[in-house]
């Protein structure tokens, strides 16, 4: 996380306007991809990163159209979804086989899928399962991230106080080194400004849930089976929950916040069994990432652009965001 983070500040030059977004979701999908395959596809991310891109907007199309079109109909989205996903899925299987007749160890979450062993059948996972886990992570796994880190240096440009408290922290707590994860415990601001900023910009903006039991909410019966909505934009904006809601405070997630915000009010990750289990890789990246970035450099809005965020798979700036860069100082605060 921290390589690349380091590579992408190395790549900026003072004074140049970058679209943000645009950098977030590489910075992240370089990350998720040397995670989960332990390879290093920075030559290869054009290849990888289109088919990915593909899909994802696919399903975005498919949120925001006012008729369902069936996917099997051989529309121009439906058959470009299709490309994109085969293109895919083709470069799992062989990475899939590959693995499986190497003698080389590797370190990556698909080493540890394909020696993990069913406790009861003492089965492996088959290619198909394989392959499914991989994909779904390796959809899921970075534009999330991105969408959480391009609202945070938003809101940080939006409120430059909050910006120097948290630069001094990492000028502090590292003295212009690069972070380590053993330093995380001592910068709780940085997850303060990051959690405040998934509050207001939550990176899924909904999720969906199925009762298994018929049940009663708000005086509505809900029959067993239904697809339930979850508006987390909307839920951690409510001003019955959190105090002049649309203000940006860090301060909100200060030590001891789970006690201090009703259970369930704030759900960035969903909550539950079935909560988001990417919560703390994905937590750990943002805050090793913006460590990084902003010990280095300062991130400033363009002027004469409007910021619309619009809520699809990912909650997203409509038309991107242009940020100019300005070198920071680096050394001790």
């Amino acid at each position: 996380m921290v390589t690349h983070a380091s590579r992408l500040a190395d790549s900026f030059h003072e004074g140049e306007v970058r679209e943000i977004s645009a950098d977030m979701v590489r910075l992240t999908l370089s990350v998720v991809i040397k995670s989960l395959f332990g390879a290093d596809f920075t030559h290869q991310a054009e290849e990888i990163g289109s088919p990915m891109t593909a899909a994802l907007e696919a399903a975005n199309q498919r949120l925001i159209s006012a008729v369902q079109v069936p996917s099997w109909v051989p529309t121009r989205r439906n058959l470009q979804e299709k490309r994109a996903l085969a293109r895919i899925e083709t470069m799992l299987r062989n990475l899939i086989e590959e693995r499986r007749t190497s003698s080389e160890q590797w370190n990556d979450l698909l080493s540890v899928l394909l020696k993990a062993v069913d406790e009861e059948s003492g089965a492996r996972m088959s290619d198909r399962q394989l392959r499914d886990e991989m994909m779904t992570l390796f959809l899921a796994g970075h534009e999330t991230t991105a969408s959480a880190l391009t609202w945070t240096w938003y809101m940080l440009s939006q409120h430059p106080d909050v910006a120097t408290k948290l630069t001094d922290e990492i000028r502090r707590v590292l003295g212009g080194r690069t972070p380590q994860a053993v330093d995380l415990h001592l910068m709780p601001y940085t997850e303060m400004v990051i959690r405040e900023s998934l509050r207001l910009y939550p990176a899924a903006p909904g999720f969906a849930r199925e009762p298994i039991e018929d049940l009663e909410i708000g005086g509505y019966e809900i029959p067993r089976g239904s697809l339930m909505a979850v508006n987390t934009y909307a839920l951690h904006r409510d001003p019955r929950l959190f105090d002049d809601p649309e203000r940006f405070d860090p301060e909100r997630f200060a030590p001891g916040w789970e006690a201090r915000i009703p259970r369930h009010a704030y759900l960035p990750f969903g909550g539950g069994p079935r909560v988001c289990i990417g919560n703390g890789f994905a937590m750990m990246e943002a805050r090793l990432i913006v460590a990084t970035l902003a010990q280095r450099w300062q991130f400033s809005l363009e002027p004469n652009q409007v910021v619309i965020p619009v809520q699809l798979v990912t909650l997203r700036p409509k038309n991107g965001i242009r940020m100019k860069l300005t070198l920071e100082l680096i050394g001790e605060a």
